[in-house]
């Protein structure tokens, strides 16, 4: 009995997955929750599959990283997922090193209302890095390429 319960809930997450890729960013939330159910009962032993990482890939089409980054959003942010109008997935994903319960609220805002640009130098800087000012005057080292082959070497000068 208990065998067909996992079965029947497995196939009711798979349906909340594939109904929330459909919707692109706005079923993110539903897809992490969904996703860490099925992590967290273990439920793609049901199908066979050695981990689930395997099952997230091949029943699903993630990678493992993209997998438990939609597990972290929906975790992160759970809160304003359930209030605030969706952001990008890949925005909260990218913010999910950073976020505490304290600064979930900001961070969420930033990931939904910065322009890209702003939203990269935020991160940057967020990661101890410069942000991208373009004032600057890029360092390119010369290149010569094979016309045969992909082959190439450094330019002496």
């Amino acid at each position: 009995m208990e065998l067909i319960k996992r079965k029947d809930r497995l196939n009711e997450l798979d349906q909340i997955i594939t109904r929330g890729k459909e919707m692109v960013g706005a079923g993110a939330y539903d897809i992490g929750k969904a996703l860490k159910e099925v992590n967290e009962a273990e439920l793609w032993r049901e199908v066979q599959a050695d981990s689930f990482e395997q099952y997230a890939n091949f029943a699903h089409g993630f990678k493992k990283t993209w997998a438990y980054g939609l597990i972290n959003m929906a975790e992160d942010f759970s809160t304003q997922l359930e209030k605030l109008p969706p952001a990008s997935p890949t925005r909260l994903i990218q913010l999910h090193k950073f976020t505490t319960p304290a600064n979930a609220e900001e961070l969420y805002h930033m990931a939904l209302e910065v322009p890209a640009k702003a939203f990269d130098d935020n991160l940057r800087n967020m990661r101890g890095l410069k942000a991208t000012d373009d004032q600057h005057d890029h360092n390119w080292e010369s290149w010569e390429h094979c016309t045969e082959c992909p082959a190439k070497r450094k330019v002496i000068k």
